[in-house]
C-alpha cells in the first residue's frame, strides 16, 4: 500500500464537518449537470433525426422507440 492510498483510507473513515459534506453535495450537482449536458448534446443530433426536435416525447419512450 501506497502512503497516499493510507492517508485516503483516513480521510474516507473519519466524520465530516458539516461543511465539507456540504461542499461533496455541491460537487456531485455540478457533476450530474455536466453529465446531463453533455447527454443532451450527444442525443440532440438523434433526436432531430428522428424528427422529435420541437414536441418532445418523455425520455424514456424516446429511447425504446415506444408509444403509451
Amino acid at each position: 500500500m501506497m502512503p497516499y492510498q493510507s492517508y485516503q483510507g483516513y480521510q474516507a473513515g473519519r466524520p465530516k464537518t458539516v461543511d465539507e459534506i456540504r461542499r461533496a453535495h455541491e460537487q456531485l450537482g455540478h457533476m450530474a449537470e455536466n453529465i446531463s449536458w453533455l447527454w443532451q448534446h450527444a442525443t440532440r443530433p438523434l433526436a432531430l433525426l428522428r424528427g422529435q426536435g420541437q414536441g418532445r416525447r418523455p425520455a424514456r419512450s424516446a429511447l425504446l422507440g415506444a408509444e403509451r
